[in-house]
């Protein structure tokens, strides 16, 4: 899977790439505001956010005044927090212990953007987001007492949705953004017992390096 996603990946890079009337490379990076929505065994997921971070390149790739592609590779953090004032305590009867998890998955993004120009400096942004996990962890606290563990061992390997935001570019190069990301597959690789969707909102600064 992660081999014909990234063949498709290059031929799309090349295709744009060699209509592009511009192109300008940048940095970008910021916080992401993470949760999970669905089902995990019989019981409704309704999790506190998350809050943590992301960072990596962007590229634009202008093919007219007002229309353009926006392609970006980032390191991104997704997950939800799990209190024993939800669903914590029916999983694991603690209702007389103070107790949560806080469920992080660590993912290489691609989120390419098709980029409408509202008005000047100002691009409304949607298009479709790819998620490579590379690492997952559980940071669980009782009680008071800390500690981080690799617990389960079944997430997906690619998280895929949608990327829908805007943008405000200065002539300088300063970016000023926020999205928000709906997750359309499962978290979790096992549909029996899970059916965990990642949702986030992120906002982010950038620099265009090259104006």
């Amino acid at each position: 899977m992660k081999k014909v996603l990234s063949t498709l990946v290059c031929i799309l890079a090349f295709a744009l790439t060699s209509q592009a009337q511009e192109i300008k490379f940048g940095l970008k990076g910021g916080a992401t505001f993470s949760n999970w929505n669905g089902k995990l065994l019989i019981l409704d997921i309704n999790g506190n956010s998350l809050t943590n971070f992301h960072g990596g390149l962007m590229v634009h790739l202008g093919l007219s005044d007002r229309f353009g592609i926006q392609p970006e590779l980032l390191y991104n953090t997704m997950g939800s927090n799990l209190s024993n004032t939800g669903v914590l305590s029916e999983l694991l009867n603690l209702s007389n212990l103070q107790g949560e998890v806080d469920f992080g998955l660590s993912y290489i993004s691609l989120p390419i953007y098709a980029k409408l120009y509202a008005a000047e400096g100002f691009a409304l942004m949607a298009g479709p987001q790819f998620n490579f996990k590379v690492d997952n962890q559980e940071d669980i606290s009782v009680q008071g007492i800390s500690t981080a563990l690799d617990i389960i061992n079944f997430y997906n390997d690619v998280d895929f949705g949608l990327s829908f935001g805007a943008q405000y570019e200065a002539d300088f190069g300063l970016t000023v953004g926020a999205n928000y990301y709906l997750g359309l597959s499962d978290v979790i690789d096992n549909p029996i017992i899970s059916e965990l969707r990642n949702s986030a909102f992120q906002v982010s600064v950038g620099w265009f390096l090259f104006p």
